[in-house]
């Protein structure tokens, strides 16, 4: 599975027990058995810094489905409802 999803760029994978992937879900907030959280309000400066801490962990033996959460250049679709327009009429 890991070789034929590495052929599709832009996808981020990981592969688990079903059960340990919840319990890591529950503890930590995420699915991920190791995790490096970085705070701060600028966000070119984080993205920087997470490819930064990729890179190092990329070259410890046996680290495999390293991700980097995306944090900025995410489309969002924001919906305005005009209530009186939808609203049931009598």
């Amino acid at each position: 599975m890991r070789e034929a999803l590495e052929a599709i760029p832009g996808i981020g994978f990981g592969f688990s027990q079903p059960i340990q992937c919840r319990i890591d879900e529950l503890v930590a907030g995420t699915r991920a058995q190791l995790i490096v959280r970085l705070f701060g309000e600028d966000l070119e400066l984080l993205r920087t810094k997470a490819d930064e801490i990729a890179r190092v962990f990329s070259k410890i033996e046996g680290a495999i489905d390293l991700l980097t959460e995306k944090v900025t250049g995410q489309l969002y679709l924001t919906i305005e409802i005009d209530r009186p327009k939808i609203a049931p009429t009598d």
